[in-house]
């Protein structure tokens, strides 16, 4: 039976055809442009200086040894093949902005809008950075409101870290121009995580390439943690249960705080990030993981070098999670063309209402949709939600490679090159769609949720019913 969803989807865009329009904003102001300017001549001269120490880092035995045992195929090859290997992917890897599917519900009040939604999307023409989605909705930047003091400790870090133009006051943008200054947080995918951005919320934006190279800003650790667990001159305080465990167990949040330099002489773009990869490999060397050996081993190791194995020789672990590159674009992301596609995660949107708002907000950008399984850890992490602190300490270990075109959506684009699709993929979809819609009901009167072990079964049955083409890898440097 047809899935019957295009009726629905036009009852979801007449909803917010009325929304009002967001402000019209620049591509790039004056000052973001120079700032990418500058930043990408540091970074090229930063990145050549760092090439040495990189390059005997990877002789050393210590990480040889560790390559002969992940990725014996490439291990007798040269650190200048190994790098030229590494920059390629890195050059190719995808630049995620994860977000909450959901807006603040009526009943809360406009201090607790912060991050862009689905809601927000249909509304704008343009992805939304949090100083501009609270400005729109009349949100407090005052201390003692929601999110405590936290406005000027991340402004602190976008000034400060980033370079990006000061507001008036600390903390509190004026007005839609001075928060326009600013750019949503993304995560480099290095390490192909099938959700795009894991930690933060139920859907990720993927930048476009273009967008990508001509305006990312990359930092060599997440910046928000680093204000909380080392930055106190800027107001930010070492947090409790961080460092070295009073019994000696490594603790996968131990970092060496002396090893991040500040300011924009030491970013990196998308072409120059040779002395990220020593400074994020320093930062987090106390947790022993080698975190350039792990993004070696997660795409090289095994079968990833025939491009057909994807995750299934090494998985990834709670750690890895957080050792990702940060990112703010020096621009505003406008729709559509500064977005390549989306991605839903499958436990918390297929089945839904939301989920159907999702691939309506694709119809109507022109954007594929894929879903991911991630990294479906429900079950582990409860109410408190899956977020930077948490993750670390996940049990397990996650292939994170289960990714799916969707056939709806992909029914409304124009014609697709190199890829089949037939009718037959929708009517499997939609199966599993009302079939998770079932499971979903059955949990709330049951006064519980799907499990873990649930969601796979149904990603299973999803993945079985639609063609080989609908299943997708992220892109790697020798796909095309």
């Amino acid at each position: 039976m047809p899935f019957p969803i295009l009726p629905f989807l036009s009852i979801v865009i007449a909803s917010v055809a009325s929304q009002p329009h967001r402000p019209v904003v620049p591509e790039q102001t004056a000052w973001q442009r120079s700032l990418f300017g500058r930043v990408s001549v540091y970074a090229a001269q930063r990145s050549q200086e760092a090439e040495i120490p990189l390059l005997e880092h990877l002789d050393s035995p210590h990480f040889r040894k560790g390559l002969a045992d992940c990725c014996p195929s490439i291990s007798a090859l040269s650190a200048k093949v190994l790098l030229e290997r590494l920059q390629a992917e890195i050059k190719v890897s995808e630049l995620a902005s994860g977000f909450p599917a959901s807006s603040p519900t009526r009943d809360e009040v406009s201090d607790s809008w912060w991050n862009p939604s689905i809601e927000e999307g249909f509304r704008s023409s343009y992805f939304e950075n949090q100083w501009q989605v609270r400005i729109m909705h009349n949100g407090s930047f005052a201390v003692g409101k929601s999110f405590g003091g936290w406005f000027g400790v991340q402004d602190d870090a976008e000034v400060q870290i980033y370079g990006l133009r000061p507001f008036s006051h600390r903390g509190v943008p004026a007005n839609i121009s001075e928060a326009s200054e600013r750019g949503p947080y993304c995560a480099l995918n290095t390490l192909r995580a099938d959700a795009g951005s894991p930690l933060y919320g139920d859907v990720s934006a993927v930048l476009s390439p273009t967008r990508a190279k001509t305006a990312a800003l990359l930092s060599a650790v997440d910046t928000g943690s680093f204000e909380g667990m080392c930055n106190r001159s800027a107001g930010g305080r070492t947090l409790p249960g961080l460092g070295r465990l009073p019994d000696a167990t490594s603790n996968p949040l131990e970092h060496n705080c002396s090893e991040f330099p500040w300011g924009q002489k030491h970013l990196g773009t998308m072409d120059h990030f040779n002395h990220l990869l020593v400074i994020n490999n320093q930062y987090w060397n106390g947790t022993r993981a080698n975190t350039l050996l792990r993004t070696f081993a997660r795409l090289f190791s095994g079968r990833e070098p025939e491009f057909s194995g994807w995750g299934k020789s090494h998985s990834l672990q709670g750690p890895d999670l957080i050792h990702y590159f940060e990112s703010i674009p020096a621009a505003n992301l406008h729709f559509p063309q500064d977005i390549k596609f989306l991605i839903g995660k499958f436990p918390s949107l297929f089945g839904t209402i939301q989920g159907v708002e999702l691939q309506q907000w694709c119809l109507q950008q022109g954007w594929l949709l894929v879903w991911a399984l991630g990294l479906n850890v429900d079950d582990q992490v409860g109410e408190e939600g899956l977020n930077f602190f948490s993750a670390p300490f996940l049990k397990g270990s996650f292939p994170s490679n289960r990714r799916l075109l969707d056939p709806t959506v992909l029914q409304g684009k124009a014609v697709i090159r190199n890829l089949t699709f037939n009718l037959s993929s929708v009517g499997a979809f939609g199966s599993v769609w009302i079939e998770t819609q079932r499971a979903r009901a059955r949990a709330a009167l049951m006064n519980t949720t799907v499990s873990s072990s649930q969601w796979t079964k149904l990603f299973d049955r999803l993945s079985g019913g639609l063609p080989q083409t609908m299943q997708l890898e992220p892109l790697r440097a020798n796909s095309c």
